[in-house]
């Protein structure tokens, strides 16, 4: 599979990821400590929206990217073969999701799909040897989830 390919297979990935974050947003932005609460009800501007970005591809999809497919996947897959190193890598992804269970149990799809979508970002980075198509993906879904809770009627 040719490197440009890998980027267009991000592309696709980060739709249900934006997708479910935006079903999601509505269940937990009222959370206190949610990652999203600031954003709730939020009127719009420029500045918020760049916010969100920053928020959605710097906090989050930067940084977690980094840890989990580049230092974590990253020494997994030399020492493994893909599927055991990519199986691992996804778990160990999903047990800081498991915390949004104390406060929302009703939310258990979210590990599910947390744990997919740590299988689908680590077949990205051992497939373009990068963690940028996976933190395409992760600011996607992170960046939806934001701006689905702010505050759209206010700014329309």
């Amino acid at each position: 599979m040719g490197k440009g390919s890998i980027y267009l297979w991000a592309l696709v990935a980060a739709i249900p990821s934006a997708a479910l974050a935006i079903f999601a947003a509505s269940r937990t932005s009222g959370f206190k400590g949610s990652m999203i609460a600031p954003f709730a009800g939020v009127t719009p501007t420029w500045s918020v929206i760049g916010h969100a970005l920053a928020y959605g591809v710097l906090a989050t999809g930067f940084p977690e990217e980094l840890l989990f497919r580049g230092l974590i996947a990253g020494a997994l897959f030399r020492k493994l073969s893909f599927g055991k190193a990519n199986a691992v890598q996804a778990f160990i992804f999903l047990m800081p999701h498991l915390l949004i269970l104390l406060v929302a149990p009703d939310l258990w799809y979210l590990e599910i799909s947390a744990f997919a979508l740590g299988l689908v970002l680590g077949w990205l980075r051992q497939t373009s040897g990068s963690i940028l198509p996976g933190i395409i993906v992760h600011a996607a879904g992170n960046v939806a989830g934001a701006l689905a809770v702010l505050n759209w009627k206010r700014f329309l």
